[in-house]
């Protein structure tokens, strides 16, 4: 059970759905963690990613020669900037590629942000998520 509430003088302000999911697990013992809030990225930023990230330096990496895909670009952009979790699979210890599904809004923002920094150094200048033409491309599709 996920419960996303506000705090209001130290007290959660609605605890509605708490109470009902808590009957489902009446006699029990049952942990519960209380953290910070944070959005997961967004499907806008997602679509940004693709367009403003994959898409260009795909394009820009075939000019140079290179036989990629975007899922390749994407694939390297993810083990570049977020790298790998260790996670273990039948009692041995597997490197897997994080995903962008993970991160949230602020940390995909950085990873958009890093990936931008390091292809300017490389010459190749990406947009930024929030210019205009962005922006006007965004409401045509909607």
């Amino acid at each position: 059970m996920k419960l996303i509430t506000g705090i209001t003088n130290g007290k959660p302000e609605d605890l509605t759905q708490f109470y009902e999911n808590c009957k489902f697990f009446e006699g029990k013992k049952v942990d519960i963690d209380i953290k910070l809030h944070s959005d997961k990225r967004s499907i806008p930023q997602n679509r940004s990613y693709w367009l403003l990230r994959v898409q260009p330096i795909t394009a820009w990496l075939r000019d140079l020669g290179n036989d990629v895909t975007e899922d390749d670009v994407h694939y390297f952009l993810k083990a570049k900037f977020l790298g790998y979790k260790i996670k273990t699979i039948n009692g041995k210890e597997v490197k897997i590629l994080r995903s962008t599904k993970e991160l949230s809004t602020i940390q995909f923002a950085e990873y958009m942000e890093s990936i931008a920094i390091h292809f300017s150094g490389l010459g190749l200048i990406l947009k930024d998520p929030d210019q205009k033409d962005f922006l006007d491309k965004e409401e045509k599709n909607n």
